[in-house]
């Protein structure tokens, strides 16, 4: 299914949103735990789905994981756990202007 990158954009900036500011848990170290990647992936998860559902729309869930996955792995590597739901805003923004959201789009085939 072809998505307009304008919907694909909202999604994504939903997603992430969700992803970074639905945990308040912090911790001092750099490294991510699995789990703390497991819940993130699998909320952003939820959250993409919910919003494409909301819009009438649907994709492949291999789909959608690789694009949270690929989204989260992305700001694991830049930001500790705690930056990340600190900095929620300023790394969405960061992410989208380094084009970091389109190519997890790309590379999930959602684009």
């Amino acid at each position: 299914m072809q998505f307009s990158n304008n919907f694909l954009k909202f999604i994504s900036l939903i997603s992430l949103t969700a992803v970074m500011g639905a945990c308040v848990v912090f911790q001092t170290q750099n490294a991510w735990t699995a789990e703390q990647k497991k819940r993130e992936v699998d909320s952003c998860v939820a959250s993409a789905n919910a919003s494409l559902k909301a819009n009438g729309k649907t994709a492949e869930a291999s789909k959608v994981n690789s694009y949270c996955s690929c989204i989260i792995d992305e700001v694991e590597a830049k930001y500790s756990y705690e930056e990340a739901n600190r900095e929620a805003s300023k790394i969405i923004a960061e992410m989208e202007s380094s084009g970091a959201i389109n190519a997890c789009l790309e590379s999930a085939g959602l684009n």
